[in-house]
């Protein structure tokens, strides 16, 4: 198969997009749901401390996850053409630069350790760095999966690694392991993913070559590699300060419920990112076709967000004491006040889309820096008033960036702000009046049910209101029948079922 040369994928594009898209989106629910599994069975073999130690590595260890790829994946996936010594030369780098991190990191731990007054965190660290190795060997195999857009594939390899690593984590909890159960979860991963990825993509680094052009692509990955260092900080500064002002217990609450609110987030955004980067760079010259793609974009990724946003608000204290437990009642207020920015951080994730798309990475970095302050500034005025005033600057920092964010990033192909705010403002009011009327309801009648029977109810007459406002506030079936018209191209019949690759 011919990894390089995508300008046959042009011709059928909007199905391979929604189909990539639906495929994606499918997949990273099932890896929700079975993290979300794992997760639930964690904590209720683990405590809040274990769960804080591992918290107070990753808060470190997701900001080097960056050098796994350096930039590079997007800038495989964008550029219009590109080469088999570019690709080797680049798995080169990578494999050198993660080297050099891994040994940084084993240098370094025991300065993380000093800095949290806590010594077992020095051999969680080394041996946790080991997943950087594994991750760099796959970079490359993932990005000429996704640049063909082959999404399919590289969707059931994600799923397979988080089945296998969950049933790890969990076989090493119940056998008395303790908080390593949740390093050895994140381990396994990394080696899952990479053995997988070799075997789905047949291409195989050569040596480095000197000639090839890759000036531009390394360029590209600089640019975006600063953005997500700087967005890394930005979005990891809240649990670095809880942990280091109040400790591991209130970072264990504080971590529980930033997971439950950013993993169906991220997983969304994930899902979506790679599929909008791929059809989008592919309609730079097309600015009326760019900006339609992305319009209908952002109708779909609204239409599930928002109402994730709301529900989790209504349903936040029982959602969190039925999946984790009475231990982790703290957690509620925290997780309800997150969750209030879910759908807005939906939104503005797309900026990602327009930058990496139109190969703007040097408006990509200078946005990250932007949003690094407004974050910083409010999680340190929250700071004095605990994990649920630092979880409210967040969601308050969430709302005041969207709208600028999506403004600057649009410039270049001409988008507007009206038409973001059209494409979001029905769905994001349909889901507000849904709340509403789940809180009215439960409030007056809901105090005698069980904590599970209030959920699912919640859940049936949130939905059920949602998709009424919806179509109330759209006068027609027209969001109905778009997502039908989705969900058709996603599960194609047999015969119209094969793309040409």
């Amino acid at each position: 198969m011919d990894y390089f040369n995508t300008y046959n994928l042009k011709g059928a594009l909007k199905k391979r997009a929604i189909r990539g898209g639906g495929v994606t989106v499918l997949s990273q629910a099932g890896r929700f749901c079975v993290q979300t599994i794992t997760v639930i069975i964690l904590a209720r073999l683990l405590g809040p401390e274990e769960f804080g130690l591992v918290a107070m590595v990753m808060a470190l260890g997701g900001f080097l996850t960056i050098f796994i790829d350096i930039g590079l994946t997007d800038a495989i996936i964008q550029n219009p053409e590109i080469s088999q010594e570019q690709v080797s030369t680049l798995f080169w780098i990578n494999i050198g630069i993660t080297v050099i991190v891994v040994l940084i990191v084993v240098a370094f731990s025991p300065l993380l350790a000093w800095f949290y007054s806590e010594r077992r965190l020095v051999n969680i660290t080394i041996l946790w760095s080991t997943y950087l190795i594994f991750g760099a060997l796959s970079t490359q195999s993932i990005a000429l999966l996704k640049r063909r857009m082959l999404f399919a594939q590289n969707s059931a390899n994600e799923i397979t690694a988080a089945v296998v690593s969950g049933l790890v984590a969990i076989y090493c909890a119940a056998t008395g392991c303790s908080y390593w159960a949740l390093v050895f979860r994140e381990i396994s991963f990394a080696f899952c993913r990479s053995l997988g990825a070799w075997i789905l993509c047949r291409w195989r680094p050569g040596l480095p070559s000197l000639t090839g052009n890759i000036r531009g692509l390394l360029l590209f990955g600089r640019n975006a590699t600063g953005s997500f260092i700087v967005g890394y900080f930005a979005r990891n500064l809240d649990k670095v300060l809880v942990g280091w002002r109040y400790g591991a217990d209130q970072l264990g609450y504080y971590h529980r419920a930033y997971y439950l609110f950013v993993l169906p987030t991220t997983q969304l955004t994930e899902a979506l990112k790679n599929v909008a980067t791929s059809t989008l760079s592919k309609l730079r010259s097309e600015p009326r076709r760019y900006i339609s793609y992305y319009i209908k974009g952002l109708y779909v990724i609204s239409f599930v967000g928002m109402p994730i946003s709301f529900f989790f608000m209504v349903a936040s204290e029982d959602l969190i004491l039925v999946l984790f437990g009475p231990q982790w009642e703290e957690s509620v207020g925290i997780f309800r006040t997150l969750a209030a920015g879910t759908g807005v951080w939906l939104v503005y994730s797309t900026k990602y889309w327009l930058h990496a798309s139109l190969g703007r990475s040097d408006r990509l970095i200078k946005w990250a820096f932007v949003d690094f302050l407004v974050i910083a500034a409010g999680v340190v005025i929250g700071l004095r008033f605990g994990p649920q005033g630092v979880a409210l600057a967040y969601t308050c920092a969430l709302y005041l960036l969207t709208g600028f964010g999506l403004k600057y990033a649009g410039e270049p192909i001409g988008l507007k702000l009206v038409s973001v705010v059209s494409a979001v403002w029905k769905y994001f009011g349909a889901a507000l009046l849904a709340a509403l009327v789940c809180w009215w309801l439960f409030g007056v009648w809901g105090s005698e049910m069980s904590r599970l029977g209030r959920l699912s109810l919640c859940f049936i007459v949130y939905s059920s209101s949602y998709i009424i406002f919806v179509l109330s506030l759209h006068r027609s079936f027209s969001p109905i029948k778009d997502m039908v018209a989705v969900i058709k191209e996603i599960f194609p019949k047999s015969n119209n079922a094969t793309l040409d690759l």
